[in-house]
């Protein structure tokens, strides 16, 4: 395929992230939204590689940016559209342990990330009356346990992607 043919496609995976974005202002999407979007940016890392997947997350990071809600759109940019290119070099660690100890450490810094600039930049406040280290060490905890989930559905989808559809979208694109 042609470079134009590589940047077409990725485009037009940045746009359906970027469309699936504008849903994150359903409140109960706020998470699951990001996560979604970022399959998009899955298959650009399936169909033409990383390096071009890597074009298309920052388009669709800067647009997303812009138009989704705030903190979705961090999450999307920080943690879930980036992910799937990362996860490509992750699973080249031989050792499956020191493989999870540094997705977990990619995630853990993410939200610790998104936390700060929502607590300390943009003001907002918690009070949880006196168990607010608890709170979030329980918040934590779950967190990683649901990353984890998170994590082994981006390669289940990712292996039923190439599976189902690989063959059938790359005849589309000429590959």
């Amino acid at each position: 395929m042609k470079k134009t043919g590589y940047l077409t496609f990725g485009a037009v995976m940045s746009a359906l992230a970027v469309v699936t974005m504008l849903m994150s202002y359903v409140p109960t999407l706020t998470y699951s939204i990001p996560a979604l979007a970022g399959m998009f940016i899955m298959v650009v890392v399936i169909e033409i590689g990383p390096k071009w997947a890597l074009f298309s997350y920052i388009s669709a990071a800067i647009v997303s940016m812009l138009v989704a809600e705030p903190e979705a759109a961090l999450f999307f940019v920080l943690l879930f559209g980036c992910y799937p290119i990362i996860k490509v070099y992750l699973e080249r660690i031989k050792l499956k342990p020191v493989a999870y100890i540094c997705k977990l450490l990619i995630f853990n810094a993410a939200v610790v990330l998104i936390f700060f600039v929502f607590m300390k930049l943009m003001g907002v406040e918690t009070d949880f009356g006196g168990v607010e280290k608890y709170v979030i060490a329980g918040v934590w905890v779950l967190a990683n346990a649901v990353f984890l989930v998170y994590d082994y559905a981006v390669k289940s989808v990712s292996n039923w992607y190439f599976y189902k559809l690989h063959s059938r979208v790359s005849k589309m694109i000429k590959r």
